[in-house]
């Protein structure tokens, strides 16, 4: 159910490609980026799991700002979870 949850957000995010001032590109990378954590880390290492995903989308995306990654995450960790 969880994965068919998050296959129809990113689905949202491709139709529409930016909402809540992140752009969609960068929340559909961080939405995958937090499931495969989810996955890699498993239910606890919270911070752990945040800062992979966080060094990950500085790497894939340097020319954006570490704010708009950072509620790229923030908002990503609402659909994967």
């Amino acid at each position: 159910m969880k994965t068919l949850l998050v296959k129809f957000a990113l689905w949202i995010l491709r139709h529409y490609q930016y909402e809540w001032g992140v752009n969609g590109i960068v929340l559909m990378r961080a939405t995958e980026l937090c499931v495969e954590a989810e996955k890699t880390f498993g239910s606890g290492y919270g911070e752990a799991k945040r800062h992979a995903v966080y060094a990950k989308l500085i790497k894939d995306f340097p020319q954006r700002t570490k704010g708009e990654l950072a509620d790229a995450i923030q908002i990503a960790v609402r659909y994967a979870s």
